[in-house]
């Protein structure tokens, strides 16, 4: 009868119970010695990388296998062959990649850029002080109202959850659900106009309140979603500031997006002060994406650049054309 992995770690005096041991012992030779060999294994991801703080960037990285010297309970010396799972941070490689490139420049050179613009990742906001002594990090605006929006999504589809799917707020939340994401200003608020999604005429205002009646936390977010816009729209630091602390904890998504905002408040207030973005890159960058998922990938790199130099220089250039 098979050992269970809870007796042979009792047998072993291993107390950790993530050891799994995955078959009987069986007799191998060792050092010249014939020896009771255990076979476990280790697959205890980390909650987060040591270096970056992140989880969401770990990946499995195949498996490190140790033979350990154990206590011996009969006449053979006793190991234990455990196999045990790695783990890759992506993010953090990609840090040591862009590392070993600018280091490549002399710190005297590095000392002169002024400003970094990037998005809101830990990893790389945390490097630039090492490569750039000088700069003042700056956060694109595009990625602060992205992690605003894409908070108040999540908060939307919290509450359509605890409502009928036939009822006209659901229907009006997920069919018109880019309306919760337009400044306030923008709905119809005094002309009423055909929505298809509940079947009658209504102002688009009183419907958006409606459904922020429906729940305290989700009018909340949204208040906090429309100054935050406003002020990145007004270039307004001080509205942008007082948004940020003022904000008191909801119970949804909004709470992260907003202390990711408040850890970092110096480096987005400044996308507010200096006129520097990386939203040309963000423009390529969806360009690439958009080719990649309609060809489905491309095995030719050479294909692949000669592709996305058509979509950027010689479509444009036709398109301009055409419309002079």
């Amino acid at each position: 009868m098979s050992l269970t992995s809870k007796s042979i770690r009792m047998v072993l005096e291993i107390k950790d119970p993530n050891i799994i041991f995955t078959q009987d012992a069986v007799i191998e030779e060792i050092r010249g010695a014939k020896a009771l060999v255990f076979y476990a294994e280790l697959k205890l991801q980390p909650e987060h990388c040591p270096a970056c703080g992140l989880a969401s960037k770990l990946v499995r990285y195949g498996f490190e296998r140790t033979c350990v010297l154990m206590p011996s309970y009969s006449y053979r010396p006793t190991y234990m062959k455990l196999s045990r799972q790695r783990f890759r941070c992506e993010l953090c490689r990609t840090a040591y990649a862009i590392t070993k490139y600018f280091e490549g420049f002399p710190l005297s050179v590095r000392q002169q850029v002024q400003t970094v613009s990037l998005d809101l990742n830990a990893g790389y906001i945390n490097l630039v002080p090492r490569l750039f002594p000088n700069a003042k990090i700056v956060v694109d605006r595009f990625h602060i109202v992205q992690m605003v929006s894409t908070a108040l999504n999540m908060v939307r589809i919290q509450v359509m959850k605890g409502l009928s799917k036939r009822s006209k707020e659901y229907r009006f939340m997920k069919r018109e659900w880019k309306i919760f994401l337009k400044d306030f200003n923008e709905p119809e608020a005094i002309k009423p106009t055909y929505h298809t999604s509940i079947g009658y005429y209504e102002t688009t205002v009183n419907l958006v309140a409606n459904s922020l009646d429906l729940s305290p936390e989700f009018r909340a977010a949204y208040e906090v979603y429309q100054e935050i816009i406003g002020a990145v729209r007004k270039r307004d630091a001080s509205t942008l500031a007082a948004a940020l602390e003022s904000y008191r904890s909801l119970g949804n998504r909004m709470d992260q997006s907003i202390k990711t905002l408040k850890k970092y408040k110096r480096q987005v207030i400044n996308a507010l002060r200096y006129e520097y973005s990386n939203v040309f890159l963000e423009g390529i960058n969806g360009i690439i994406k958009k080719i990649k998922n309609t060809a489905y990938g491309y095995t030719n790199w050479n294909n692949f650049i000669n592709r996305i130099f058509l979509e950027r220089v010689w479509f444009r250039a036709k398109s301009s054309k055409a419309a002079a």
